[in-house]
């Protein structure tokens, strides 16, 4: 209530969610969804936001994402429909049995929450498998002597790509340690670099 009249809230007929997302804009994709589904829901208040955030935390469970309050219902339904309308594949299916299950079971769809949760773990396995299969790749750079030493360097940040922050630092080192052995120019650095102290700052890949 405000100077003694309700607060009208005007929910939209759907929400537009943007097409599905890849590794590389899945940080972007998922504000927009945010800024999509709050500029829907027609309210001014923190709920929404408080509401979506529950699908990155940990804390919550599958099933207690599927706990919509009465207030964001309407906003839920338009959601969850939204979300799987963008889904792909494989991916689009396994969203349609889950959703079809709970219809047959508790009579009402996936919150748009579970299925936000569902597109973020499935990206969370995928980083991890690229993350996984490059390593491989970085130890699998042939050495072709100091005299190509630019060209191995240039392959090595061409396989790191985007991941680099995804890799753990000293597999980044252990790895470039295992090079700079095979190198007459660069040996007498690895030596140096093993002896510093565990917390030297210049210990780093």
């Amino acid at each position: 209530m405000s100077d003694g009249y309700a607060i009208k809230i005007k929910e939209s007929d759907k929400i537009k969610i943007s097409p599905f997302p890849t590794i590389a804009n899945l940080k972007q994709w998922n504000t927009d969804t945010y800024t999509s589904v709050l500029a829907a829901s027609g309210r001014s208040d923190s709920l929404v936001v408080t509401w979506l955030r529950k699908a990155e935390d940990p804390g919550v469970t599958f099933e207690q994402l599927g706990n919509t309050l009465m207030e964001l219902i309407t906003l839920d339904q338009k959601f969850s429909h939204a979300l799987i309308g963008v889904c792909k594949g494989e991916f689009h299916r396994m969203v349609s049995l889950l959703h079809e299950a709970r219809m047959q079971k508790e009579s009402v769809p996936l919150a748009g929450p579970q299925i936000l949760r569902m597109i973020l773990e499935h990206f969370r396995t995928t980083q991890s498998m690229t993350t996984y299969n490059t390593v491989l790749d970085l130890g699998r750079i042939p050495w072709k002597g100091d005299q190509e030493l630019q060209s191995w360097w240039n392959e090595l940040n061409n396989i790191l790509g985007e991941i680099c922050d995804e890799v753990k630092d000293q597999t980044l080192v252990d790895i470039l340690l295992s090079y700079f052995d095979m190198s007459p120019s660069l040996t007498n650095e690895a030596r140096v670099f093993r002896r510093l102290d565990l917390g030297d700052a210049s210990r780093t890949w």
